[in-house]
């Protein structure tokens, strides 16, 4: 795959739609998302002080054949980036959420602050689906950050880092016509249908026991609207 050229991102509160483009203007990654960083302060096993990091914009991505990236940078802060890492392996998709910081711009007025101090967390990586897919969840998912990065000097403070994403579509590799793929859903959703998709599962059960003919058009339409990607007016920018 063409290296990364140009990524455009929208931020609307915690509605983040990020595109990415190669050279041959392709589009090559793009991540629909609503999500917020729970960061808090704890001092031995007492919390100080909590921040809920929910403003993110553009900062830097990348595109190549084995993986692709989108950072976010924080308004908090010049150095506050989340990041979106999504690595090939074989056939298989994984994702990486990280979440990297500078204490003295997420805690302002916390005694005995040290701004040399950089922290880094990040969630395990899972697989999310295949190269010829999208991955979708639309329910909410609760994901506490494990650190992977601190200072050697005594810390004062201990930090912890909780991602909450309400919902989430993304894709890095094999995007065709500038849209999503067939989505691979998350374990919740796929076991577990949303309260829309159950009621419209209900009501082709009824059109199928009236006319077969009629519940053959709803599930195309249904099937339509499922594979249209959300926020695409608003991500599609040149």
């Amino acid at each position: 795959m063409p290296a990364f050229m140009d990524c455009v991102v929208q931020v609307f509160l915690v509605l983040s739609c990020a595109t990415c483009y190669t050279s041959e203007n392709s589009l090559c990654l793009r991540v629909d998302a609503e999500l917020s960083v729970l960061v808090t302060a704890w001092k031995g096993d007492k919390s100080i002080s909590e921040k809920n990091v929910d403003t993110m914009k553009f900062h830097s991505g990348s595109c190549e054949a084995s993986h692709a990236i989108l950072i976010l940078n924080c308004t908090l802060g010049q150095d506050t980036m989340f990041r979106y890492s999504f690595e090939r392996e074989g056939d298989a998709v994984m994702l990486l959420y990280s979440f990297s910081f500078f204490p003295t711009d997420v805690f302002h007025g916390l005694p005995d602050m040290k701004d040399y101090m950089y922290y880094g967390f990040a969630s395990p990586e899972r697989k999310v689906g295949t190269v010829e897919s999208s991955y979708k969840c639309d329910r909410k998912q609760t994901i506490q950050l494990v650190k992977n990065y601190q200072p050697n000097e005594t810390a004062n403070y201990n930090f912890s880092v909780q991602l909450n994403i309400k919902k989430i579509h993304a894709q890095a590799f094999n995007m065709k016509n500038s849209t999503f793929s067939p989505a691979v859903y998350c374990p919740a959703e796929a076991s577990n249908p949303s309260p829309s998709i159950a009621v419209v599962v209900i009501v082709i059960v009824l059109v199928v026991l009236l006319a077969s003919a009629t519940a053959a058009v709803v599930v195309v339409l249904h099937r339509n609207r499922a594979n249209k990607p959300a926020c695409e007016t608003s991500c599609r920018i040149a």
